[in-house]
């Protein structure tokens, strides 16, 4: 018993299923178009050609209709007109707080610049007291420097027989006493 080989088998043929979708796309087609139809004929009205006369009960059913159509929107607009209205008073209001907020954010740019100036200065103030008090500094530890130098010069020492331009002067200290007198050349 041998095996078929694959070549001497059948080959598979779509042809039925190809059919069965044929149908169903056609039946699928139908109905919508029978849905279609059946739409279009609920909304489709009758109007009165151009040889048929209306009849006044209709005709004062739809001036009465049409009235009160316009009503409506009559109040539609006049309540779009109103909020118009407040549309333009917020933008107005809007704008009027935009220019006052800029005129606050100049006020305030021209403060920070005038402090920045402010400061400036007053480091600038600093750093030459800074440079004074150096100064007076340097020149007071000069002028000390130079008085004790003079009060080294003025001091007299006691030389017998020496000529001074100044006259010595002695002091005497005992517990009860001080003496004070000059030396006499």
């Amino acid at each position: 018993m041998g095996r078929r080989k694959k070549r001497d088998e059948a080959p598979l043929s779509l042809f039925s299923f190809q059919d069965i979708m044929a149908c169903l796309t056609g039946i699928l087609i139908m109905v919508s178009l029978l849905l279609a139809i059946d739409g279009l004929s609920d909304v489709m009205q009758v109007t009165p050609g151009k040889g048929t006369p209306e009849v006044p009960q209709d005709r004062t059913a739809r001036i009465e209709e049409l009235r009160q159509r316009i009503a409506t929107l009559r109040r539609s607009v006049d309540e779009r007109r109103g909020g118009v209205d407040v549309t333009r008073s917020e933008v107005d209001l809007l704008e009027e707080r935009q220019r006052q907020m800029a005129l606050d954010a100049d006020r305030t740019r021209a403060r920070i610049t005038k402090a920045e100036d402010d400061l400036a200065r007053v480091a600038k103030e600093r750093t030459e007291a800074e440079s004074r008090i150096q100064t007076l500094k340097e020149e007071l530890a000069r002028a000390r420097s130079a008085a004790d130098d003079q009060a080294m010069r003025e001091r007299v020492r006691f030389r017998p027989g020496a000529t001074y331009a100044k006259t010595p002067v002695f002091v005497e200290v005992a517990p009860r006493w001080l003496a004070v007198g000059e030396l006499d050349s």
